[in-house]
């Protein structure tokens, strides 16, 4: 009893450790779904792009308004707008994201194939 832990907690700790790995690295190795952003301006589609296709960045301008898509991912690079919240929510790289900039009436919203759940109702 003198030592601090014994062999049993030392193995314990050990499949604890391993268990942890197994149910988290799915998660990092999982392959991305193809994602598809549309970019509405007052109300009315103005661009869809295909995310899973883009190989550079590609910069456009919408209502005062700079986006920027990437591989997987979109955002609003900047804005003439006074709070610059639209600029805060930062990259959307998962389906089902949405951001917005009130001020100029624009809104990116992502969709694709997505094997996470955002809400379960009974």
């Amino acid at each position: 009893m003198d030592k601090l832990a014994k062999r049993s907690d030392i193995l314990l700790i050990l499949i604890l450790f391993m268990l942890a790995l197994v149910l988290i690295l799915p998660r990092f190795f999982s392959r991305q779904e193809p994602l598809t952003a549309s970019v509405y301006v007052d109300g009315e589609l103005n661009q869809q792009i295909d995310l899973s296709k883009i190989d550079s960045t590609y910069e456009f301008s919408v209502n005062n308004t700079v986006i920027v898509a990437e591989n997987n991912s979109i955002r609003f690079k900047s804005s003439d707008c006074r709070d610059k919240l639209c600029v805060n929510t930062g990259r959307l790289t998962k389906a089902n994201s949405v951001a917005a900039c009130l001020p100029n009436r624009v809104l990116i919203a992502l969709s694709g194939e997505s094997g996470e759940y955002d809400a379960i109702t009974y």
